[in-house]
Order: C-alpha cells, then sequence, then structure tokens
C-alpha cells in the first residue's frame, strides 16, 4: 500500500529533477560550462605566473 502523500513527495521530486536537467542542457547548449572552463584555467595561470615571479 503506498500512502497518499507518497504521491505528491514523488512528484514534487521528479518536478524538480526536470528542472535540474533542463537547466543543465541549456546551460550546456549556451555554452556556460564553456566559460567556467576558461575561467578556471586563467585563474591557474594567473597563479602559475604569479609563482614564477616569486623565484
Amino acid at each position: 500500500m503506498i500512502l497518499p502523500g507518497t504521491w505528491l513527495v514523488l512528484a514534487t521530486l521528479a518536478v524538480m529533477l526536470i528542472l535540474f536537467w533542463l537547466g543543465w542542457f541549456w546551460a550546456r547548449a549556451h555554452g556556460q560550462f564553456d566559460d567556467v572552463e576558461a575561467a578556471k584555467h586563467a585563474m591557474i595561470e594567473n597563479e602559475r605566473s604569479y609563482r614564477d615571479d616569486r623565484f
């Protein structure tokens, strides 16, 4: 026997998962992840040049 509140919880979880995946696909389609990677690599290069300047 499944309690009536279980369906509400499952439906809410399904909606949250659908919104998450839609947001993930939208971000991937619009290049949002590429921007994050570019910023990460720029930060790493900046740190390397800072360390090279100190020595």
